[in-house]
């Protein structure tokens, strides 16, 4: 039994923003969503996601 994983629009969105730079998360998440869900991010997200960039290692 072969098991496919299918990369998902989650995964896809993640690796997009792990190549930018904190300012650019901010422009896209702005401009890519809805103010309250951009909001959210920039509130309690930001922080706990550019720390996962800073040292991937501690969360793998």
């Amino acid at each position: 039994m072969n098991i496919i994983i299918q990369p998902s629009q989650y995964n896809s969105e993640f690796y997009k923003l792990a190549k930018m730079s904190v300012p650019e998360i901010k422009e896209y998440v702005s401009k890519n969503y809805p103010r309250a869900k951009a909001n959210f991010f920039m509130k309690y997200k930001l922080q706990q996601y550019a720390l996962f960039l800073s040292n991937p290692k501690i969360h793998a």
